[in-house]
């Protein structure tokens, strides 16, 4: 069955060559999170380029986009774009609804994890696109990420290094073995499988492989752990273009406990000789909990200059109370 969608008439823009689109999904839930990410983002931009930044969502407030607005507001090598696709999702329901009823999502809001699902769709114009989740503190200019080669290949990131120690270890994720789940329904090397948090599409290359259709078809029909990193890594498994984890660094990877578990000496060789990453990914909000980590503190450098201090503060108090 085709996709039931038509949605060259909803992000229609002549690009710039040297404009850098950059998408994010996001939910009115996590806007504290993508204004502390939006701060740092901007802080490390270029006047020598512009940066075209995409927020794809369902829910997100008046209020909360004025509050966005407002960082940008006399910037002028940077444009905003709230793009609101809750009609394309209703009208392609049918392919989510079994991932909804499995995991008991009350709207279409809990859905955001596959909104990157439907960049080729949106904008079509584009040659490529940078994705980036809401939980990141970037401290590199990321024009400098898009510029990389990604040697006609549809997808391009940095490898998930805590699902390699997952399947080598057989951890469990609602009870369901990882490295089954990888032999026997993704059929996907670990080795091979990119963290979504930070990654580079190819447009053109995803339209050539019919990669939304087989996206829809892909959630419809398979039990997904982990929403649109497994669409992603599943469906372009041949297009793949690994880049390194300084753009994509989470903070374990300066554990020594966890390098050596990953037991590949030029992993761990890579990793541990990373000094100064260019993105931090919190994929695990296990820094909330930590006052003396580094990794709380670059977050709260960039969160003190949000008009959201205070509720993260407060997230941040409820987090650590629930978790102790």
């Amino acid at each position: 069955m085709n996709a039931k969608i038509s949605l060259n008439k909803l992000y229609k823009k002549t690009i710039s060559k040297k404009s850098i689109p950059i998408v994010f999904g996001c939910s009115n839930q996590y806007v504290p999170y993508l204004y502390t990410t939006l701060v740092s983002l901007k802080q490390h931009s270029s006047e020598k380029n512009f940066y075209e930044i995409n927020i794809l969502e369902t829910n997100i407030t008046d209020y909360s986009k004025e509050n966005i607005k407002e960082l940008f507001r006399n910037t002028r090598n940077i444009s905003l774009n709230f793009i609101n696709i809750t009609n394309i999702i209703e009208k392609n329901i049918e392919y989510f609804l079994p991932f909804k009823e499995r995991n008991k999502l009350p709207s279409n809001a809990g859905l955001v994890t596959f909104y990157s699902v439907f960049i080729p769709e949106i904008f079509p114009s584009y040659e490529k696109a940078i994705f980036l989740d809401a939980d990141l503190i970037i401290e590199k200019d990321v024009a400098d990420l898009y510029r990389i080669d990604m040697e006609d290949k549809a997808f391009a990131g940095a490898l998930d290094f805590q699902m390699i120690n997952a399947v080598q270890s057989n951890a469990l994720n609602k009870e369901y073995p990882i490295r089954e789940y990888f032999n026997n329904i993704l059929k996907l090397d670990c080795f091979n499988y990119i963290n979504t948090g930070v990654f580079l599409v190819n447009i053109s290359k995803l339209k050539e492989k019919n990669f939304f259709q087989r996206a829809l078809d892909f959630i419809k029909d398979t039990v997904i752990l982990y929403p649109d990193q497994d669409v992603y890594n599943k469906i372009l498994s041949d297009s793949i273009k690994i880049i390194s984890p300084e753009w994509n660094y989470q903070e374990i990877f300066g554990n020594s406990d966890f390098i050596n578990k990953l037991n590949n000496k030029e992993i761990q060789n890579h990793l541990l000789s990373i000094k100064k990453p260019k993105i931090f990914h919190y994929a695990s909000k296990r820094f909330l909990h930590d006052l003396q980590s580094e990794s709380e503190l670059r977050f709260w450098k960039y969160a003190r200059q949000t008009p959201y201090y205070e509720a993260l503060l407060n997230m941040r108090i409820i987090s650590v109370q629930l978790n102790r």
